[in-house]
């Protein structure tokens, strides 16, 4: 699948999974086209900032990729800046929407990144695929490469529900937090 990518868009394919507070790259089919980004074997791009990670946040409930967010900050090094849980987990709604993430000059100034998650089988980790290139031609095709992308999953795999099921306890928290909203405000 990923050679097939490669070959109908021209640009760079990657594979990748979680790894602790990171995703890691774990197989890179570099891209054809003249421009093009370059993308290596083994990098780990940040969880909790990268298109690849919020494509993996996407499937694991709001209060764990809190959580996370809290875990990263307190761990990262100095000078690099904080992620705010809350912005975040609203990028992760769209994420959750659209069915795919698409970041452009978050980690890689100049670079871009539609990355979606793959079906899971069994107890194998989330695996993440992502098609990468210049921010400008990435920005300009991301309609036509998240439909590819798209395209060539369910070919694979078939097709997959889009929206993302929240368990439970989640639900019933967030529910309950907006019955109290207004009650809070009410006197």
């Amino acid at each position: 699948m990923m050679r097939e990518l490669n070959e109908k868009t021209g640009d760079t394919i990657v594979l990748a999974v979680r790894n602790g507070l990171y995703v890691q790259y774990i197989h890179v089919i570099q891209a054809t086209s003249p421009a093009r980004l370059h993308m290596t074997l083994g990098t780990a791009r940040p969880l909790v900032a990268s298109g690849a990670g919020y494509a993996a946040l996407s499937a694991l409930p709001d209060s764990e990729v809190t959580r996370l967010v809290m875990r990263s900050n307190d761990e990262a090094q100095e000078g690099v800046p904080q992620v705010d849980a809350r912005e975040l987990i609203k990028r992760l709604v769209i994420v959750r929407q659209r069915g795919y993430a698409f970041t452009c000059d978050l980690v890689t100034r100049g670079g871009g990144i539609i990355a979606m998650l793959l079906p899971r089988d069994g107890d194998q980790p989330q695996m993440i695929i992502g098609i990468g290139g210049i921010s400008e031609v990435m920005r300009s095709r991301e309609q036509e490469l998240a439909s590819v992308l798209r395209e060539h999953i369910e070919a694979c795999f078939g097709k997959q529900p889009r929206t993302i099921v929240v368990p439970l306890k989640d639900a019933v928290r967030d529910a309950r937090r907006k019955e109290l909203r207004p009650q809070s405000f009410a006197r």
